[in-house]
């Protein structure tokens, strides 16, 4: 009891007292005294037992929440758009690893619309899109500004044309993305009636986009960046149609987040805050 008392820097008269405490709250017996010696009773042992236990996982705690608070570990669920996960969101994960390289990562690969359902709906931390979300309720911050353009397979019948009209699209098919993405309202947008008087080639992912073009299945509207090998060395050219321009965003809820998520968006260049 002598020894309790003085690594608690306490009395050994309030070590008894709180020991005595404890066994009536208890209502058990948790010392015995054996001569000038006190041990544990059977209770006591368990007790003891028990008590360290829940010691050691108070502990764990504490050591979770400061390895959390300095980012040795934890987790980060971030979506992407197509054109921002091939082009855009390697660079910023890049200089956020090689400061926290312990923080797990897992991407998740959607339209925008549906990656902005997901942040708002807490299912995402943060997402890197392309274009408008409509959602008030996100934060968005503009990272990079992204050319929309049309182009075709260098051995394609518009290749090389100094004029493309309706009557000139009309002839060939169109190659794009599924319905709701991005990319096919811009579509419309650049194409306007020739967008639903041409026949269609539907595809899931932008790579197949660009693929089936290389292959001469007809023409698309795509992110300049997302083909500018193609471009540079001749494989695809770009239809003389007026470029549409857009932003390339990170999107959060409004709310406070966990460290991670806020170090990441610390991370992100610099830009002002608007209304997604």
């Amino acid at each position: 009891m002598s020894r309790a008392a003085e690594s608690l820097y306490l009395t050994q008269s309030a070590v008894s007292q709180q020991v005595a405490n404890l066994e009536a709250r208890l209502g058990l017996r948790l010392l015995e005294r054996a001569g000038r010696r006190v041990r544990l009773t059977e209770a006591g042992s368990t007790i003891a037992a028990a008590a360290e236990t829940a010691i050691l996982a108070a502990e764990a705690v504490s050591e979770a929440a400061r390895r959390l608070g300095t980012l040795e570990s934890g987790s980060l669920l971030i979506g992407a758009s197509p054109t921002a996960a091939a082009n855009h969101l390697p660079a910023l994960l890049a200089g956020f690893i090689a400061l926290h390289p312990q923080v797990r990562i897992k991407v998740v690969t959607e339209n925008t619309p549906r990656l902005a359902a997901l942040v708002a709906g807490g299912t995402l931390d943060c997402a890197v899109i392309e274009g408008a979300t409509g959602h008030e309720e996100l934060v968005e911050r503009l990272l990079q500004e992204d050319e929309v353009i049309v182009v075709v397979a260098a051995g394609h019948p518009l290749a090389g044309m100094a004029r493309v009209g309706p009557a000139e699209l009309a002839q060939h098919r169109y190659v794009g993305r599924e319905p709701g993405a991005i990319l096919e309202d811009l579509a419309e947008e650049i194409l306007g009636d020739r967008y639903e008087a041409t026949q269609k080639i539907e595809l899931g992912h932008l790579d197949a986009v660009r693929a089936a073009v290389l292959a001469g299945l007809g023409y698309a509207v795509l992110p300049r960046i997302s083909i500018a090998g193609a471009l540079a060395d001749g494989r695809l050219v770009e239809l003389p149609i007026p470029v549409r321009r857009r932003w390339i965003s990170a999107i959060r809820r409004r709310s406070t987040a966990g460290a991670t998520l806020e170090e990441f968006w610390r991370l992100l260049p610099p830009a002002p805050l608007i209304k997604a």
